[in-house]
């Protein structure tokens, strides 16, 4: 079964007619669930099991979270119940939690799961999505977080799906006093990836950052959407987006910062530097501040650029022809992405990845 939905609005509406206010959609809502592989990649664990004070199973969900994506996503599968990493209270994990989905070729899939982070608690998780290389079918992901006081959340994610499949992947997530949450995620594959983070700065002192990084070739098309929303006071936020966009492709990427009445004291800055390879491409970026406060800083801006002659003029001279030199910097780009994931294992399978293309 197929439905229309409306994804990734922007918190207020901007220029109607270039027609980038919100997505329409038409995705599958019979999918199944994926079990993911969940452990730890650590050399005194090399069982991989969960240290003690960390857990995976179903828990109640949190209620009212929202997400980049919207409500109509929240109404799939269960409302009560999702796969849920806890960490108890004053728990610190050094070694990261290593989530894996692995999907198989033209099937349908439809997973919701949330970190709950206890006060004081520390923790880093690690997402892979990944799917054989000519795989289609749909991924549709949620992730919610809720932080409570005090609590320190790195998230790092890695969707490294087969060229012809489609991506919806969710985030939402609730900071309270004193929490930091941290966001890196690397966009390699699908044809059609919709992506979208809400963070709520609710409580005080709480951050929020997100290293957003993505690749886009042939005819792909990418379609993000990222909010930080400034609640408590002194509440900071840094989004960076950095790009690469090739043959056809065509991207879509919103930012907004959005400072709500009472969040005195507040930081936030947004940016995206994105480098154009080939002619054909199509670029749109909309970053958007919103002021209900006075006393915020708030700044934003895009970069878009092509690749520099003089470098590809360098790369010439020493052998490489220009569609080698493109694939070189290009690369580069996203291994400088890459390194700071924090597992071997799982930067050498983005590694072998991207060798693939």
């Amino acid at each position: 079964m197929e439905k229309e939905w409306i994804i990734n609005e922007l918190p207020a509406k901007t220029w109607n007619w270039l027609k980038m206010n919100e997505s329409q959609v038409t995705a599958v809502t019979d999918a199944i669930p994926c079990i993911p592989q969940v452990g730890v990649e650590t050399s005194d664990n090399s069982n991989g099991k969960l240290p003690e004070g960390v857990s995976f199973e179903k828990r109640e969900i949190k209620k009212g979270i929202k997400t980049g994506m919207g409500a109509q996503i929240s109404e799939l599968g269960s409302q009560d119940m999702a796969d849920t990493l806890r960490i108890e209270e004053n728990v610190q994990i050094k070694s990261p939690v290593v989530i894996s989905y692995q999907y198989d070729a033209e099937k349908n899939y439809f997973n919701r799961m949330q970190i709950i982070a206890e006060k004081d608690s520390e923790i880093e998780v690690i997402f892979i999505f990944s799917s054989d290389k000519n795989s289609s079918g749909t991924v549709i992901h949620q992730l919610l977080v809720d932080a409570k006081e005090g609590a320190k959340v790195k998230i790092y994610a890695a969707q490294l799906l087969g060229k012809n499949a489609c991506a919806l992947l969710d985030i939402g997530g609730a900071c309270e006093k004193d929490t930091s949450v941290e966001l890196l995620q690397m966009q390699l594959g699908a044809k059609d990836l919709y992506a979208g983070c809400q963070m709520e700065l609710a409580g005080a002192h709480s951050t929020f950052r997100a290293d957003i990084g993505y690749l886009a070739d042939g005819n792909d098309r990418y379609d993000m959407n990222y909010v930080a929303r400034h609640i408590g006071k002194k509440t900071e936020s840094q989004m960076d987006a950095n790009g690469i966009l090739k043959g056809n492709a065509k991207k879509l990427f919103r930012g907004t910062i959005d400072f709500i009445t009472g969040c005195a004291g507040a930081k936030g800055a947004e940016s995206e530097d994105v480098l154009l390879i080939d002619e054909g491409v199509e670029n749109q970026t909309i970053p958007l501040i919103l002021c209900g406060e006075e006393d915020v800083e708030g700044s934003h801006g895009a970069t878009i650029g092509r690749l520099d002659e003089q470098m590809l003029f360098y790369l010439a001279s020493r052998g490489f022809d220009s569609e080698e030199a493109k694939r070189l910097v290009a690369r580069a780009r996203v291994d400088a992405l890459c390194a700071k994931i924090p597992s071997e294992e799982i930067q050498k399978e983005i590694q072998m990845m991207l060798d693939a293309q």
